[in-house]
């Protein structure tokens, strides 16, 4: 059983987290999927609420999101312009 959670921390996307149950046999009922799965979105919770980096191992890092080539170069001309000018190798 696979449970899968999306929860948004501090940015506009969400992360997602996904727990792997144990397998289950193939003669197991609905109710007890269901269980598992339940079991899985509870660690999540567990480890949200207190991470613990032995429970859940990060695949995947979102690059910290770059300013765009104007703002780049905005900030170049405004850092040059503050210096008054004094180097003219810019």
């Amino acid at each position: 059983p696979t449970a899968i959670q999306y929860l948004y921390q501090d940015d506009e996307r969400p992360s997602a987290y996904i727990h792997f149950g144990t397998p289950l046999s193939s003669s197991a009922s609905t109710l007890d999927i269901e269980e598992a799965v339940a079991s899985g979105l509870e660690a999540i919770d567990a480890f949200y609420q207190k991470p613990s980096s032995n429970e859940f191992t990060s695949l995947f890092k979102r690059k910290a999101k770059r300013p765009s080539w104007f703002t780049r170069t905005l900030s170049n001309y405004a850092n040059w312009s503050l210096r008054g000018n004094k180097n003219d190798d810019f």
